[in-house]
């Protein structure tokens, strides 16, 4: 029964992972036709504000949302009073939050002294209250494990967001990209409609609105931390460098190296309602295994993406970008570390919360911001750009080390501390054999295609990867038994 549901979630796992890599692919592209469409200056006005409010995205996805799809996930039986409950709340406070952007405006401007950014600013709070509910219902499939479902509505969004913002970008430029980011939940929300199931309720009482919040608070708390954690450099460099060419180029190498992290993002959502499962079942070796799965999933992913990035920095930038972004380059390989460690983070941190310690989150992401402003105040003070990364790099190795010290205390099997050390053996190979190889932007492709068939090889003879892996994965592939699989 607990291998079963461990194998189960690990197959929605990557399911949703599979859909977060969807989004990424498409928003890369938004940002790829933003930047030639906006120039350097105006791309990074629009990085600005967008990723300004990415901090407010995550305040009305990460509470209810996440609240929603633990509870959900530990008693499918109060499914649908926890819904009608959380959806009143989540419409009120999305419209609350959006009201407050609007009235913060003109000192959030002020602080990042920029006064132009006011009507930007304003403009976007429009696009927080349907992205508020499109989150509610990802969380909402979540926590009754039909990750399939929820993986359509995340590719969906991902999908819309592309035309939603580049359209309106075309005639209107920046104000017609952030009007663009309010349309585009509007689809997934009725997609999400059509997906859910109706779920009988069983008994009475049970969650009430009260519990929802109180799990919320901290989990929001938390996760604009960990949000903060990716985004606060780019801030001190707005505040610190100003120029508005030089954000662009800081934006466009802060947006590719957080590719990882948007990768985690659906793994952290998929683990937290299925650690609540296990754990509410007393099934602690299967939350362990979770647990340790999905921290494997983490690095071995994690470390050739830094490396690589160290290597192809250049063409990377130019091929995404054009070489009107050079510059760029300098920044991403600190940037993707730094990212990477991030994504670590949120994942030990749901992985907590989904055991009922979602407090431990907030304290480590409060004390890494923390650490990080602290730090990168001097830092971009005296490097400017480069400086702002370090200070991103800075955070991440505060927030993932605190998070995994704490989750091997209280969960010591399953930080896998020599998948650490062989993933890192195994991608020497792999650069080893990219350095040798001219790198550029023609054969970017294969470069990482090579590589990335070296370091699989390295982890088959290091033994980091079984035949339980390659089933797994063969099992998500169209026809496999993961394809056909309700995750119920």
């Amino acid at each position: 029964m607990e291998r079963n549901l461990a194998g189960r979630t690990s197959r929605g796992a990557l399911s949703l992972m599979g859909a977060q890599a969807v989004f990424v692919i498409s928003s890369y592209a938004l940002h790829m036709v933003l930047a030639r469409l906006l120039g350097p200056a105006g791309y990074g006005t629009y990085g600005v504000v967008f990723n300004l409010l990415s901090i407010l995205f995550v305040v009305v996805s990460a509470g209810l949302p996440q609240a929603v799809a633990r509870y959900v996930g530990a008693d499918h039986g109060q499914a649908e009073r926890i819904r009608r409950s959380a959806l009143g709340m989540q419409t009120l406070g999305s419209l609350a939050l959006a009201g407050t952007l609007v009235l913060a405006s003109g000192p959030i401007a002020w602080l990042l002294a920029d006064p132009s950014l006011l009507p930007y600013l304003q403009l976007s709070a429009l696009a927080i209250p349907p992205y508020a509910l499109y989150s509610l219902w990802a969380g909402y499939l979540g926590g009754l494990r039909l990750f399939g479902r929820q993986a359509t509505i995340v590719a969906l969004y991902g999908t819309l967001k592309v035309l939603a913002v580049c359209l309106p970008a075309v005639v209107w430029g920046v104000a017609g990209a952030l009007a663009g980011l309010a349309v585009a939940p509007l689809g997934a929300i009725i997609a999400a409609l059509g997906l859910t199931p109706s779920v009988a309720s069983e008994g009475q009482g049970g969650v009430t609105a009260r519990a929802l919040l109180r799990f919320a608070a901290p989990f929001a708390v938390f996760a604009v931390a960990a949000e903060a954690l990716t985004l606060l450099d780019l801030f001190l460099a707005k505040a610190f460098v100003g120029d508005a060419v030089a954000i662009g180029y800081y934006t466009a190498a802060s947006t590719i190296a957080r590719v990882p992290y948007f990768l985690f993002i659906g793994l952290a959502s998929a683990v937290l309602p299925a650690v609540a499962h296990s754990e509410a079942r007393g099934e602690r070796e299967a939350t362990v295994r979770l647990a340790r799965q999905a921290l494997r999933i983490v690095v071995l992913t994690a470390v050739p993406a830094v490396g690589f990035a160290a290597l192809a920095a250049g063409p990377a930038i130019d091929l995404l970008y054009s070489s009107a972004y050079a510059p760029a380059a300098r920044q991403l390989p600190l940037l993707t570390a730094g990212m990477s460690l991030a994504a670590l983070f949120r994942v030990c941190a749901n992985l907590e919360a989904g055991a009922g310690r979602e407090r431990r989150g907030m304290a480590v992401g409060l004390i890494a911001l923390a650490a990080g402003l602290a730090g990168g105040v001097p830092l971009t003070a005296t490097w400017g750009l480069t400086g702002a990364a370090l200070s991103n790099l800075l955070m991440g190795v505060v927030a993932s080390g605190l998070a995994l010290v704490l989750l091997a205390r209280s969960q010591p099997q399953a930080v896998p501390w020599l998948t650490g050390a062989r993933s890192v053996l195994a991608v020497l190979p792999a650069l080893a054999l990219a350095k040798l190889l001219p790198v550029s932007t023609a054969g970017l492709v294969l470069d990482l295609l090579g590589g990335g068939a070296t370091y699989l090889l390295a982890l088959l003879v290091l033994r980091e990867v079984g035949r339980e892996d390659l089933r797994l994965a063969r099992s998500l592939l169209p026809g496999g038994k993961a394809s056909r699989l309700r995750l119920e």
